[in-house]
């Protein structure tokens, strides 16, 4: 998948409603399924976060915050 537009997101706590993470990506569709795969085989805190909240049937909020051209992403 080709793209040159990057998706500015964020991961919201579902009981908290505050922002636990902020990220980038390409295709978002797909982004936060990425997210919950990584959480069962990578220990970091973000993903002990999402694994603490999946063990309680929750998932976050996946909220895109901003669409930007890929080539400046990281000034946003």
């Amino acid at each position: 998948m080709k793209t040159d537009i990057a998706y500015i997101y964020t991961l919201i706590d579902p009981e908290t409603n505050k922002v636990r993470y902020v990220g980038k990506t390409i295709n978002p569709k797909n982004r936060l399924k990425g997210h919950i795969y990584e959480s069962y085989r990578t220990r970091n805190y973000r993903c002990s976060w999402i694994k603490s909240l999946l063990d309680k049937n929750l998932k976050p909020i996946f909220k895109i915050v901003e669409v930007c051209p890929l080539i400046n992403f990281e000034d946003r």
